[in-house]
């Protein structure tokens, strides 16, 4: 019949409540009737020849949106976006206990997700992601960015994977201003913990008993974040091979970054031949 259709939306994702804009385009009639399914249903939202641009708010969970369009002739045309719409609740929730509970988006503590990569992928930008007790192996980098944050109300314990630990450079990063860490225990990294880049918060934390190769900053590297009432102690920057000195074997600093309220014990800088400087810290500032 030569009827085809297809839609555009303002957004893909988002925080919940997602308010979505949906506007239709058609081709091969001049009349039809617009029957949108935006929340995955069997039955249409929104029904009606003069239903071309709709609105919606959607409440957390991933949709399969659609629209079917059938002219006066009674020939249709459907299309489905591509990735469908998703819906993030603000909090995704992270319990290693609940093992055949979980429900992605993982939005209540009920149905929260087992593992931290798991919970990653019900985030969007602004997300928190809530840790209750325990303790978390990590399979790489965990990355915070876009203003996502990591909480954790209770102790909590992130680690390296048992097996090639070396694989996981940094332990956790934190990429984009306003991302967030706090209440973490970060333990036995084998590579850096933490780096935090410029307008990034670590606060209330504790990093302990790492062993790297990593020349500055073996616990922590500071690179215009903020490092905020943490503990570091028991981490040491060791030789790799026969390169040149370390420095920092609890933190290394660097541009503009903010160490304040933080107890450095027991960290060491270089434990070969060229030795190190700073076991506890090391700036390098740029006026």
């Amino acid at each position: 019949s030569g009827l085809n259709c297809s839609f555009s939306v303002d957004r893909t994702s988002g925080l919940a409540p997602l308010s979505v804009t949906a506007t239709a385009s058609v081709e091969g009639a001049d009349d039809v009737e617009y029957r949108w399914y935006l929340t995955g249903g069997e039955e249409p939202d929104f029904v009606g020849s003069d239903k071309k641009l709709v609105s919606i708010d959607l409440s957390a969970g991933r949709y399969a949106a659609r629209l079917v369009v059938a002219d006066k002739s009674g020939n249709t045309a459907e299309f489905v976006l591509p990735g469908g719409l998703f819906s993030a609740p603000p909090v995704v929730y992270v319990d290693a206990a609940n093992a055949g509970h979980s429900v992605f988006p993982y939005g209540l503590p009920e149905t929260a997700a087992t593992n931290l990569e798991t919970a990653a992928e019900a985030t969007v930008a602004g997300s928190e992601i809530r840790l209750s007790r325990g303790d978390y192996r990590l399979s790489a980098t965990l990355m915070l960015n876009e203003g996502r944050r990591l909480v954790a109300p209770e102790v909590m314990v992130l680690m390296p994977p048992e097996t090639d630990p070396g694989s996981v450079a940094p332990l956790v990063l934190l990429q984009d201003a306003d991302s967030r860490l706090s209440g973490v225990t970060l333990a036995e990294a084998r590579a850096r913990a933490l780096l935090l880049k410029t307008g990034t918060t670590v606060s209330n934390c504790v990093v302990r008993n790492g062993i790297t190769d990593v020349y500055d900053g073996a616990a922590v590297k500071v690179e215009g974040g903020s490092f905020v009432c943490c503990v570091v102690s028991n981490n040491v920057s060791q030789e790799k091979g026969t390169t040149g000195r370390c420095y920092g074997g609890g933190l290394y600093m660097t541009g503009n970054g903010l160490v304040d309220r933080c107890v450095f014990a027991q960290n060491s800088a270089g434990t070969g031949t060229h030795g190190g400087d700073g076991g506890g810290g090391a700036v390098n500032m740029t006026a």
